[in-house]
């Protein structure tokens, strides 16, 4: 007998799978936004005395975009929508707002922080910088939902993300990275009322965080009790430099213009502080180094290579902005020198060079050959002028006479548009020597 159904009983059939279907279709795959890795969360070490400047360089993400990092979801239910890819439209990551989060957090706990990231032009505190710091966003995963989306709302959203960071610290003085390390980030699942952007910074702030308390890090740029103290600048008192004038030894040594030339290149450094370079030249044999003021900028310290290679630590120890000039002292040892002269022994048409690293590092301790063109005066300062060639990074390189040693430091010119004129100013040796408040001492 075939099998039959009342006519109310299939129409209520009908209905209650009619209501089936519309509700599995309404929420698909209904439920709650999947979790996502958690990370540990790690209290960041807050040095005791202080730390040596750090600046911010930049976050990159090297995710590559489209690559599926979760599920998205939907609705008021938080039906599955599909994946969710990095960096679709529906993910906006917030690369300006990460370099401000790592340097407030940086502050928050302690460091120094240098840079100005609002400066339209040159930034003077940048060249402080003993450290810079960046970052590769390598990984992450994410499980959001847009619970508003029918009001066309895809800003409020909740759920999780998980990141991992890996930092590289680069060091002025070595002129090196000193420190790969990675560290992972993770921001809870919230309430729908923050953006994708919040939950993101929530996760890059635990990774911050986290960086912050790995003592690799911390004994880097730390300042800790057995660290030297930088020593105080205070240029109102004469400091004593074992500097020797041509006077000193009755003239320079008589010897051919080349071997004279090459013995000054010995003594000639590039000066590397800040993103920048200029030159300089060593005065006495326990390696003081005169440049100008604008070369080192606020810089602690800077690194100076030699003509051989060699490169040297050295601590800004006296700066005069006014006459532009400033003194290091390099690292323990014994160093090849220039003999000190003074402009009263130059006229005029006599014959000068020019020793310096003009625009790239790989042309250091160039020479070029002039004549003094004048003696001028400006806003009361003195200053030799010479149509010897330099360019951009001759800053703070000494100007010699064969016969009279180094009678000035090279400080501007005149250029119009890429084209110098042979129209250079240069600061009078003895007034770099009384700026400075240096007092000769006997070798």
């Amino acid at each position: 007998m075939p099998f039959c159904l009342k006519e109310g009983s299939m129409k209520r059939k009908i209905i209650w799978a009619s209501i089936a279907f519309f509700l599995v279709s309404l929420i698909g795959c209904a439920g709650p936004v999947p979790a996502v890795k958690r990370a540990a969360v790690r209290a960041p070490v807050e040095p005791a005395n202080g730390t040596r400047p750090i600046m911010f360089k930049k976050i990159i993400s090297i995710v590559p975009r489209g690559k599926i990092i979760g599920e998205m979801r939907t609705g008021a239910f938080c039906s599955y929508k599909g994946p969710l890819c990095w960096k679709s439209e529906k993910i906006v990551v917030p690369d300006a707002e990460l370099g401000d989060m790592l340097r407030d957090r940086l502050q928050r706990s302690g460091y120094t922080v240098v840079g100005d990231p609002d400066a339209l032009f040159e930034d003077r505190s940048a060249e402080k910088a003993e450290f810079l710091i960046a970052g590769k966003i390598k990984d992450v995963g994410s499980n959001i939902c847009y619970p508003r989306t029918g009001s066309d709302d895809w800003v409020t959203a909740k759920g999780g993300i998980y990141m991992e960071v890996e930092w590289e610290l680069y060091s002025r003085k070595t002129r090196d990275v000193v420190l790969r390390l990675a560290t992972e980030g993770s921001s809870k699942e919230a309430g729908a009322s923050d953006s994708f952007q919040e939950i993101f910074c929530r996760a890059f702030d635990v990774a911050v965080g986290n960086l912050l308390a790995d003592v690799r890090f911390y004994r880097l740029v730390a300042l800790d009790e057995g660290a030297p103290p930088k020593e105080a600048k205070d240029d109102k008192k004469e400091l004593r430099v074992r500097y020797r004038t041509v006077a000193d030894i009755g003239g320079q040594p008589a010897t051919d213009r080349e071997g004279v030339l090459g013995a000054m290149r010995g003594a000639v450094v590039t000066v590397f502080s800040g993103s920048g370079h200029g030159s300089g030249f060593v005065i006495s044999p326990d390696g003081y180094v005169l440049t100008d003021e604008h070369v080192v900028g606020g810089a602690g310290f800077v690194n100076v290579k030699f003509v051989t290679g060699r490169e040297v630590m050295g601590q800004v120890v006296r700066v005069s902005k006014v006459r532009d000039v400033a003194l290091i002292r390099l690292e323990k040892d014994v160093y090849p020198y220039l003999l000190l002269g003074n402009t009263a022994s130059i006229n005029v048409g006599d014959e000068v060079f020019c020793i310096g690293t003009p625009l790239s590092e790989d042309l250091c301790q160039t020479v070029t050959k002039g004549i003094i063109s004048s003696f001028r005066m400006k806003n009361d300062v003195k200053y030799v002028q010479s149509d010897v060639n330099i360019h951009p990074g001759n800053s703070g390189g000494p100007l010699v006479s064969l016969d009279n040693g180094v009678v000035g430091m090279c400080v501007s010119g005149i250029t119009f548009g890429p084209y110098t004129l042979g129209l250079n100013y240069f600061i009078p040796i003895e007034e770099a020597i009384k700026a400075l408040r240096i007092a000769k001492e006997a070798l």
